[in-house]
């Protein structure tokens, strides 16, 4: 199955069929329709040719302007790339009714369209008036100009494309809607809806992928491959070893698969599923060489490790920093705590500098060992020198994973000792070392940091933080983040030309937050009085 395969032809198919056939169908049951042609204007436009006959008189009307999608089923709505997700009449796929764009767009326009009463004196301002097709459609695209459309609940169908990668792309252009669901699993989805892509909340069971070996046609939903690996989504069908890995990790997985930052260069994983569409296009990470251990604070919960070469071959707009995200395809996320230079890394005895280290305390949590097998398979391949694909529901089992290794010379036990550093003392105790596919997430640090400023940015610290700094006795920390630079001071708006000038003197108290807690005070009748050291009611 190839990415032409996995397209979403019936955004673009239904829409034609719209275009083509239902809305002059409805037009001539709504008026003395005489003629209609549409044609193609554009990547996303197209016009309408249309007359009609009233009283022996034709109006002819040009509708121009017209919103269409492009062949991959994707409208342009003010410059943002947007999708129309098919609307599904029941959670029962087998047999439920599909509303894709086009049936949407008929709906829509029919629920607008009064029929044309033959005694008016129609000419062609009054026909078009009749006839506002462009702004129907525009209409229809725009939903936040229409109050009260869709509840909530059920999500909306018009949606900004997500375009983060390739794979986020596929996956949105093959989702699906169920708004008014009653069961959250049906025998008819299997092989229909991949059982893992749901969103959490109150849309799990509502929002669904389609599975890869499924198609919409003609308003079904239809299987064309009932193999095992065809019922997975596109994005969980990326992932190896995946009966090794819980559903909601494996379902973590896909999901920040899909929020990867693509490199200048890919790099294909070493360890594949053979059902990867688009090649190149899908490969966002880096395949790191990784060490499953503890290695002191930095690799605390989900702090990451990595070296300075590693960071190298992440070629983003970018550069890897601290506080940076990566994630691999199983689920596991991690922030990178410390960037270390390739010798004070963890070393294997031949010397290999190992890239990232990330410990393994959370795998007996998360039940994601699909990565634990992943390091090994990728060990493998790095040492044949050549790729190797495990299908879903197809990874090597323990017998053969040990046979494997000690046919490659490899310690059958997947493990084998560090050094703490290039020339440092062995680590107590040996680790899976082997290539696990990493990718950087739109996450960044840079993105979440943001000085007070006019315009509002910044960090908000609450009392939590507060907390923090009062431990670790940072007094000094606290008056300059709670009064001196606090957005609520007046005049703050001139912190940073007074920074650029010289050291700048802690303001002098009350705090905002001080000031503010008085005023709520006094009108509960409470007068508080401060006199710059203590305070009393």
């Amino acid at each position: 199955m190839n990415d032409t395969t996995l397209n979403a032809f019936w955004h673009r198919e239904s829409f034609d069929t719209f275009l083509h056939e239902r809305l002059p169908e409805l037009l001539a049951d709504r008026g003395p329709l005489v003629s209609y042609a549409a044609r193609s204007t554009g990547a996303h436009a197209c016009e309408v040719q249309a007359a009609f006959g009233w009283n022996g008189q034709t109006v002819e009307l040009h509708l121009g302007d017209l919103p269409a999608p492009d062949a991959e089923g994707i409208f342009e709505v003010d410059g943002q790339p947007t999708v129309v997700l098919p609307r599904v009449r029941s959670e029962h796929l087998d047999r439920a009714e599909v509303q894709c764009v086009g049936e949407q767009m008929l709906a829509y326009v029919a629920e607008r369209l009064e029929s044309a009463p033959r005694d008016l004196p129609w000419d062609e301002p009054l026909a078009r008036a009749w006839l506002d097709l462009e702004g129907s459609l525009h209409a229809f695209l725009r939903p936040g100009e229409r109050p009260g459309w869709p509840a909530p609940l059920i999500g909306n169908p018009v949606q900004p494309l997500d375009t983060q990668n390739r794979l986020a792309r596929l996956e949105h252009l093959r989702r699906i809607l169920i708004p008014d669901r009653t069961e959250l699993f049906t025998p008819g989805q299997v092989g229909r809806a991949c059982p893992i892509m749901t969103p959490e909340g109150v849309n799990i069971g509502r929002v669904l992928s389609l599975a890869r070996g499924a198609v919409i046609r003609g308003g079904r939903i239809e299987v064309v491959d009932d193999s095992p690996a065809a019922a997975l989504s596109v994005a969980v069908g990326c992932i190896p070893c995946v009966e090794h890995d819980d559903p909601t990790r494996v379902l973590m997985g896909a999901n920040m698969m899909r929020q990867w930052v693509p490199p200048r260069t890919p790099e294909p994983p070493l360890v594949q599923t053979g059902l990867e569409p688009a090649g190149a296009q899908l490969w966002c990470g880096r395949n790191l060489l990784t060490a499953l251990v503890s290695w002191g604070g930095d690799t605390y919960e989900d702090g990451l490790v990595i070296s300075e070469s590693a960071v190298a071959r992440f070629d983003m707009p970018r550069p890897l920093e601290v506080g940076d995200k990566l994630s691999n395809r199983h689920g596991t996320k991690g922030v990178i705590a410390r960037i270390l230079p390739d010798a004070a890394m963890p070393h294997r005895p031949d010397g290999t500098a190992v890239e990232l280290v990330h410990s393994f305390i959370g795998l007996h949590t998360r039940l994601n060992f699909g990565q634990v097998r992943e390091a090994v398979l990728g060990r493998l391949a790095h040492s044949a020198g050549e790729t190797l694909t495990v299908p879903p529901f197809g990874a090597p089992d323990d017998a053969e994973l040990r046979r494997r290794l000690e046919s490659a010379g490899l310690d059958p036990s997947g493990t084998e000792p560090l050094t703490d550093g290039r020339d440092g003392p062995r680590l107590e105790r040996p680790a899976t070392v082997g290539y696990v596919y990493w990718g950087e997430t739109h996450h960044l640090a840079a993105d979440k940091l943001h000085a007070a400023d006019s315009r509002g940015r910044m960090n908000r610290q609450g009392d939590l933080e507060f907390a923090v700094l009062r431990q670790a006795g940072a007094v000094a920390t606290i008056l300059e983040t709670f009064n001196t630079r606090s957005a609520r001071r007046a005049g703050i708006e001139g912190l940073a030309d007074a920074l650029a000038a010289g050291p700048v003197e802690q303001a002098d108290p009350p705090a905002p937050l001080l000031t503010d807690l008085t005023a709520r005070l006094a009108a509960a009748g409470i007068a508080a009085e401060f006199d710059g050291e203590r305070i009393a009611f």
